[in-house]
């Protein structure tokens, strides 16, 4: 069994740079293996997964359904980490709290670093599709399959609510046939903006040989007048407010609908905000975020 202490990263302070990383991500497959897990391509068939890659499994999700009488939404959840690790606490405690909120919920284990944020993209996208294919199967309402992340899972997630298609009906694969464009996005002290916020004097864009694929990992610069409405949350205390408040903009000037919450207090990867963090940090004021998400679904339709 995976500790307390694991599943909260404190076990690995004493860690750094790729040690660190080699073992939470050691330990990540452990905790996944405890519970039942749902792989998103048939075996074999995930397109780039390299199974002499250390300490990843193929991606896959872990369902968690709420007991209810008629189908009800479901939340993808994805945890943070920069891409180089997960951090369980953004996601097995985030979707049992939306179960207690009366939501289903499933956590999205997606590849990190030396996979490309490509081949995490391609990850949410097919467990989207997923869950809309097996929804009947798994008591969950198609029309209501939403996503959520934090931090790199914010991210993430907002590249899904921005690079979607609506399915190919001409694929022998009947998940491909399911469009993959999430119902509804929260974004959870996401790192949005690779180019809006300004860089360090003398850094010009005209410069830049990355500024196409920055382009293009930047949400804000790909919305879309079809694209699903949006709940963002972060705390100022640590992160940069800026990069919320444009995509808040941006959304605002496409008429596309969205919640936005910056709380005053707080430092980044948060989760709940319970204590049950990196950080060791209980805000009661912050802690309201998912309660106040679950009424936003609720008012969807969720």
């Amino acid at each position: 069994m995976v500790s307390r202490e694991e599943k909260l990263l404190w076990a690995y302070a004493d860690l750094k740079g790729e040690a660190r990383a080699d073992a939470i991500n050691a330990m990540w497959r452990r905790l996944m293996e405890e519970y039942p897990r749902v792989p998103l391509w048939p075996e074999g068939e995930t397109p780039g997964y390299d199974p002499a890659i250390p300490h990843q499994l193929p991606p896959s999700l872990v369902l968690f359904p709420v007991k209810s009488s008629k189908p009800r939404g479901t939340v993808l959840v994805a945890p943070g980490g920069g891409y180089a690790i997960k951090a369980p606490f953004e996601g097995f405690a985030v979707a049992q709290r939306f179960n207690e909120l009366g939501l289903n919920a499933a956590v999205l284990d997606y590849r990190v670093a030396p996979y490309r944020r490509m081949d995490a993209l391609a990850d949410a996208q097919r467990a989207l599709r997923l869950l809309r294919y097996r929804a009947g199967e798994w008591g969950l309402d198609e029309n209501h399959i939403g996503m959520g992340g934090f931090s790199a899972g914010g991210h993430l997630t907002g590249m899904a609510a921005t690079h979607f298609d609506m399915g190919d009906p001409a694929s022998s694969d009947p998940v491909e046939r399911m469009t993959d464009r999430p119902d509804a996005a929260i974004l959870c002290y996401g790192s949005f903006s690779q180019t809006t916020v300004p860089a360090g004097f003398g850094d010009s864009p005209f410069a830049d040989g990355d500024r196409p694929e920055k382009i293009f990992m930047s949400p804000e610069k790909n919305l879309r007048h079809d694209g699903p409405p949006f709940f963002l949350w972060q705390t100022n205390g640590q992160d940069d407010p800026r990069h919320v408040l444009r995509l808040a903009v941006e959304l605002t000037d496409r008429g596309i609908p969205f919640e936005l919450h910056c709380f005053p207090m707080g430092n980044h990867g948060l989760g709940l905000a319970d204590g049950e963090n990196e950080a060791h940090v209980r805000i009661e004021h912050v802690m309201h975020w998912v309660e106040l998400c679950a009424e936003w679904l609720e008012s969807l339709g969720f």
